[in-house]
């Protein structure tokens, strides 16, 4: 085994990667006072677990990161790689090159690394234990060691001897089963001084055991008959949903066949909203109509009670023609000729009187017809079609009483026209 090289970077007076080739044999790093040369025993000393910053010749640990100068820039961390041949097994790695990696960071986080993989502070001193370069062994020695190994005390020396000697990994080992033994002997008393507080709770915990073993046995029952329970539950609530789903079908069913009655009277509403809407259209009309014949009959009305009252007025006069007939029946005999005619224009008169009475009784009946036809139409609004046709005749038939009607005033407003002439001739006869 021996040191083949070591590589440096950002360590103390190296700011950029440096790395030391060391052959077999005597290898010397000369140079002129502060140019470095301890600061490379320092890299080693630190690579191999130094923790003391004072050894390292710095008053705290980030002082070996480089710091910088007025031409360079400080850096960020501090690196020192040892590189050893191990071909004969000396540390205990199965490996023919070790290397040894420490990193520092400014932010205080620290690494160790043995060929690539982080390990701990103390599986570094153990790998160098007994093999002469540990951080406290003989094999490097600084500035100012010589001088402490002899003013150091009996048991500074003897530790330097042991280390030298090799027997060190043995007291390191020592201490450490000292150590463990200590701890196992301390763990022993809390075990007696907790089985000695369990060895009181044994009696009431075999009663509880016993209790719980019931408890399972009876637990184990328990759930046994309520399984029972509720696989015998879970039949009657399948028998319940199947009714439940029958049930469900037939109210579907008969939901789908009463939408469809619904939809259907919908249907026959609409129409028999549109049917009725138009009879309300129609009875509005025959009531415009009925108005418009009730205005016209209460002319003809007036135009009778006029005709009456000119058939009393004729009469009234015939009466007279007939008075001065009378006191001039020694007259002329021309006169009775025209007497004699006279009487037949009196007759033809009283005929036309006749005619017009029974064309006003003729009215009146009709009037009453249409009343009638009137308060049928309106409670027979919303009837069928049957009524409507009905109405339709009928309004035909008033239609025909009305023209009738027109026709038989036009007819007395012409007899009267005659009449009037008529009796202005008697009254010019009488005259002459």
């Amino acid at each position: 085994m021996y040191l083949k090289s070591l590589e440096l970077h950002g360590f103390k007076s190296f700011p950029d990667k440096v790395t030391l080739e060391f052959g077999k044999g005597l290898t010397a790093v000369v140079g002129p006072n502060g140019s470095g040369k301890s600061n490379i025993g320092d890299a080693v000393r630190w690579v191999l677990g130094e923790q003391s910053s004072k050894t390292l010749r710095g008053g705290r640990m980030e002082d070996v990161i480089f710091g910088g100068t007025q031409q360079r820039k400080p850096v960020g961390f501090a690196s020192v790689t040892l590189n050893i041949v191990n071909d004969d097994r000396t540390l205990n790695v199965e490996s023919d090159a070790v290397s040894v990696t420490r990193k520092l960071y400014r932010s205080g986080d620290s690494e160790y690394l043995i060929n690539g993989n982080a390990v701990r502070l103390k599986d570094v001193v153990e790998l160098f234990m007994d093999t002469g370069l540990g951080r406290d062994g003989y094999s490097i020695i600084g500035q100012g060691r010589v001088a402490d190994i002899v003013g150091s005390k009996s048991a500074e020396r003897r530790e330097i001897f042991e280390e030298a000697a090799g027997i060190s990994k043995f007291r390191y080992k020592k201490e450490e089963s000292e150590r463990r033994l200590k701890s196992a002997e301390e763990n022993i008393l809390r075990l007696n001084d907790i089985l000695s507080e369990l060895e009181g709770r044994v009696e009431p915990l075999r009663v509880q055991a016993e209790k719980a073993k019931k408890y399972l046995v009876l637990a184990d029952s328990r759930r046994s008959l309520e399984i029972a329970v509720w696989t015998h539950r879970l039949g009657e609530l399948k028998g319940t949903l199947e009714t439940l789903e029958d049930s469900l079908l037939a109210a579907q069913a008969e939901f789908e066949h009463l939408e469809n009655e619904i939809s259907r009277c919908d249907g026959e509403i609409e129409e028999l909203s549109e049917k009725r809407r138009q009879c309300a259209a129609s009875a509005d009309e025959y009531r415009q109509k009925i108005t418009e014949l009730e205005k016209k009959i209460s002319a003809a009305e007036a135009d009778v009670a006029v005709f009456k009252n000119n058939i009393e007025h004729y009469g009234s006069q015939i009466e007279e023609t007939e008075r001065a007939k009378q006191e001039l029946s020694s007259g002329e005999a021309g006169l009775e000729a025209k007497i004699a005619e006279k009487r037949g224009d009196i007759e033809k008169i009283n005929l036309e009187r006749d005619n017009i009475n029974s064309r006003i009784e003729a009215l009146e009946k009709s009037l009453s017809e249409t009343d009638a036809a009137a308060a049928e139409a309106e409670s027979s609004l919303f009837g069928t079609n049957d009524t409507l046709s009905k109405l339709y005749i009928r309004k035909s038939e008033l239609n025909f009483s009305a023209a009738n009607a027109e026709n038989t005033a036009a007819e007395l407003e012409a007899s009267l026209a005659e009449g009037e002439g008529s009796v202005g001739q008697g009254r010019a006869a009488v005259a002459d």
